[in-house]
């Protein structure tokens, strides 16, 4: 049923981590089989990094099967808008 849920060769999740969710890693972990994931703590609460990243992600392998982790009181409304 996980293979199916999160459409990936293997069961396994990359956990978002700090600093450590790059979309260098990111592209590994889905090259790799597993679900991919990038972390707002890791673009220090610059909201345009991360998504030029996933824009990037996406363009890449041609998938939105991916995790992304933020935390939306580190971002004005404005920056979410």
């Amino acid at each position: 049923m996980t293979k199916s849920l999160f459409d990936c060769k293997y069961p396994i999740l990359e956990a978002c981590m700090n600093q450590g969710s790059t979309l260098e890693l990111a592209l590994a972990v889905h090259d790799a089989g597993a679900y991919p994931s990038l972390s707002s703590w890791t673009y220090n609460n610059e909201i345009a990094p991360l998504q030029k990243n996933l824009i990037d992600f996406i363009k890449i392998t041609n998938s939105n099967k991916i995790h992304i982790n933020f935390s939306p009181d580190r971002y004005s409304k404005k920056e979410l808008d």
